[in-house]
């Protein structure tokens, strides 16, 4: 699995791509917390177009993700995942906890409101 990311205004723009599996997953919690603590960034948008598959253990790491960042007062939102993946997200109500888009551009116009 790998990041990569930019930074838009106040929000951080993260694509990842290859399986998020609970080891890798891990890792991207950390990368994640890093990007957050040096941009000081108001929302992460986490981009899941080249994301095939998830495991438990990175639906894991997701949803904890979410908390923080919440918790920290940052929105959060996934896109473009394709449909597989987006019905794992609704059967764990990962929708509940972040806003699940269906373009990059879409999100970014409504974190931009």
């Amino acid at each position: 699995m790998e990041l990569t990311h930019r930074i838009q205004g106040k929000t951080c723009i993260v694509e990842v791509r290859g399986d998020l599996k609970e080891k890798k997953a891990r890792s991207f919690y950390a990368q994640i917390l890093k990007i957050v603590q040096e941009h000081k960034i108001k929302a992460i948008l986490i981009n899941l177009q080249k994301v095939e598959f998830i495991t438990s253990g990175g639906l894991g790491v997701l949803l904890g993700l979410c908390k923080r960042l919440k918790g920290q007062k940052i929105k959060i939102g996934l896109c473009e995942s394709n449909e597989t993946v987006f019905n794992v997200f609704h059967m764990v109500c990962l929708d509940r906890k972040a806003e699940i888009y269906p373009t990059e551009q879409t999100a970014l116009k409504d974190f931009n409101r």
